[in-house]
């Protein structure tokens, strides 16, 4: 999937159910390594909670490998799981959800922990506002000095950017473009420039 909608903001909602607050936390997240970081902003935010639930997509909305969950001590399936199911089906990427449950006492069994944490989550994300991420790739290449502009020029109509430039005998050249025109891009190049090699994000 090249392009789709992330978090723009973050958004926050809260639900009650039988003096049991809920309080679901919508924000962007850039993947597993920020999970820890993530968590312990909401904990500082909402202390003392009795349960801190999460489900996230760490990429796009259908890359089931950077998806994940937790119950945080609540019964197994009650929370982590409808709240992945929530997100899956709202398209959206990149996205960390964080429902804080704080515990009137009154049990709400597993169907009510269920309909809680999965209504607190809708809300938070009907009042989402979302960007458009559009993937990238860079591309790296050597040309001639009278090649450099009419390049430019190209990779802009094309939506992309220079992202670094040295002179020397020829002009190395890096640049960044969404990976839907890579191809035209290169097709392009293959007149005008030589050793074009695709480099990492």
């Amino acid at each position: 999937m090249l392009q789709f909608p992330i978090p723009a903001s973050l958004s926050e909602s809260e639900w009650v159910a039988k003096k049991n607050r809920f309080i679901a936390i919508v924000d962007y997240f850039e993947g597993r390594d920020a999970l820890a970081e993530k968590l312990a902003q909401v904990k500082s935010r909402y202390p003392g909670a009795r349960h801190y639930c999460y489900a996230f997509i760490g990429g796009a909305p259908n890359d089931g490998v950077q998806m994940g969950m937790s119950d945080d001590g609540e019964p197994s399936g009650t929370a982590g799981k409808p709240m992945l199911a929530v997100l899956q089906g709202s398209d959206i990427g990149h996205i960390l959800a964080v429902v804080v449950r704080y515990s009137s006492g009154i049990k709400l069994g597993t169907g009510g922990l269920v309909r809680a944490y999965s209504t607190s989550l809708k809300q938070a994300l009907e009042q989402l506002d979302t960007s458009l991420y559009v993937k990238t790739v860079r591309l790296g290449f050597t040309t001639e000095y009278s090649q450099v502009d009419a390049i430019t020029r190209t990779l802009h109509q094309l939506g992309g950017d220079v992202s670094q430039v040295d002179y020397g005998a020829g002009v190395s050249m890096v640049v960044t473009l969404p990976q839907a025109q890579q191809e035209s891009l290169q097709i392009y190049l293959q007149r005008c420039a030589e050793d074009i090699c695709i480099l990492t994000n």
